[in-house]
């Protein structure tokens, strides 16, 4: 699910396709785009946000890093 920030940016968010539908009919009950929603959810979050990483998906990131820093230097 992708969301647009007030600053022009974007956020990036991964759900599950239960979460975005559910989330997608909280917006329309609401009357609400799903950026708009998902920025009123954050401003009502009053403590720190802890992101869980899965150590796979950093040796993944590794991988593809060095994969692209090869190709580079090749060029």
């Amino acid at each position: 699910m992708q969301v647009r920030l007030s600053d022009g940016g974007r956020l990036n968010l991964r759900v599950s396709p239960e979460e975005k539908e559910m989330s997608r009919h909280k917006a329309d009950t609401e009357n609400m785009t799903m950026s708009a929603l998902v920025r009123r959810s954050l401003e009502k979050v009053d403590k720190p946000i802890t992101v869980n990483l899965d150590k796979s998906d950093l040796r993944d990131l590794v991988i593809q890093a060095r994969r692209i820093d090869s190709t580079v230097r090749t060029f």
